[in-house]
């Protein structure tokens, strides 16, 4: 196995410190996080479930049946990848219970599996107000009670939208914006109903919020969050259980990084940087209950980013997780509670693939799930963990 390279996560404003090999202490995802890596197609991962099922979506220039954008099913326990519908779709989340979302014919849709059927899901098209100038919706993240969050667009204005219940929510927007000159998405929500997205003002600057529910009145608060220090474009992309959101700022000016995002998380509105303003930049993606972050290195150069993975306050390339020589992961876009994520790279062959990367704490071969159902490795607390595997 190699020599994890690692980055300490640091608070905002803090020095950072790139650290190699041995000169570091030794961090806890030595001995509890290694993976082996899966080739499971060719197409655009979006999200994973805690089951294992994942979704995803072929473009037009995969040439997949008639040529349309797909969103699909690729089911954990199938080798059988499944198409949600003929028409032209894109699928952007799965819940637990294996209901997905995204859009058919730019229409915000929800598909339910369904059992012993010829169809393999029903299609629900969401509701909308009636516009005549309506020309798009999206959902784009569901939690396990089916609430569903995205946008919709009218006259060319994106919006970010609750559906909850069959029922259609605007979401407000901060004080201070105008709705004439503000457009935005809802990207995420949580078990708690609590939901993040992005904004964009009149200025073309991005602004993370949080959305949480009043309980007196019944509806939904916007919180701006709070900026970097450099005052610069920021963006939410995902929400856990725990609350903690995740995104990305754009300094407005930083010397070499310009072109370079800033990874960060917000906790109780207090936000850090995943890594110092010294180093390339990341984009994270995914998130998952134990405060394990994924996404992307930046690369410096015109060749591909390295995909990282987040774990007990140090940020790894995941690559340096395996004993993989031939692969290159460029991005991990989800992980889930059971350590699994999903991302691009290159495979052995030289192609553009999608990768598993599979948690296999113990080196065995096997993952760790397997060797929780053989009885090899205990998992006490039932969170499809070895417990051997988790830091005491």
């Amino acid at each position: 196995m190699k020599k994890p390279r690692l980055i300490l996560l640091l608070p905002l404003c803090l020095t950072a410190h790139l650290v190699q090999g041995q000169d570091a202490p030794t961090p806890a995802a030595e001995s509890h996080l290694h993976y082996f890596i899966k080739e499971i197609g060719r197409f655009q991962p979006e999200a994973i479930n805690r089951g294992g099922d994942m979704v995803g979506n072929f473009t037009a220039q995969h040439k997949w049946w008639d040529g349309r954008p797909a969103g699909f099913v690729f089911p954990s326990d199938s080798t059988e990848t499944l198409r949600l519908t003929r028409n032209a779709s894109v699928a952007y989340d799965i819940n637990d219970d294996g209901v997905v979302v995204g859009a058919e014919n730019s229409r915000a849709t929800l598909w339910s599996p369904q059992v012993g059927d010829d169809e393999n899901f029903v299609a629900f098209h969401l509701p909308l107000p009636l516009s005549d100038e309506r020309t798009k919706s999206e959902a784009l993240a569901l939690n396990n009670e089916q609430a569903v969050v995205g946008y919709d667009c009218i006259a060319g204005n994106e919006h970010p939208v609750l559906w909850r219940d069959a029922n259609y929510t605007r979401l407000p927007l901060p004080e201070g914006l105008p709705e004439e000159t503000t457009t935005g998405r809802a990207e995420d929500i949580n078990e708690a109903g609590d939901i993040v997205g992005t904004l964009v003002d009149k200025d073309g600057l991005t602004i993370a919020v949080l959305w949480q529910q009043d309980e007196r009145f019944n509806r939904y608060q916007a919180i701006r969050l709070p900026p970097d220090i450099y005052n610069g474009s920021i963006a939410a992309k995902a929400i856990n259980d725990n609350s903690t959101i995740i995104g990305h700022c754009l300094p407005e000016s930083f010397g070499l990084w310009d072109e370079f995002f800033l990874g960060c998380t917000w906790q109780e509105n207090t936000m850090k940087t995943l890594t110092s303003y010294t180093t390339p930049g990341t984009i994270p993606h995914g998130i998952n209950n134990e405060m394990m972050v994924v996404g992307e290195i930046q690369s410096t150069t015109p060749a591909q980013g390295q995909a990282f993975v987040t774990y007990q306050g140090f940020l790894y390339e995941l690559v340096a997780l395996t004993d993989e020589t031939k692969w290159e992961l460029w991005t991990a876009y989800d992980i889930n509670d059971a350590r699994f994520i999903i991302g691009i790279g290159r495979s052995p062959a030289k192609i553009r693939s999608t990768f598993l990367a599979i948690p296999d704490c113990n080196r065995n071969g096997k993952s760790d799930l397997e060797d929780i159902a053989s009885g090899e490795l205990d998992d006490e607390d039932d969170n499809d963990i070895p417990d051997s595997c988790e830091v005491s």
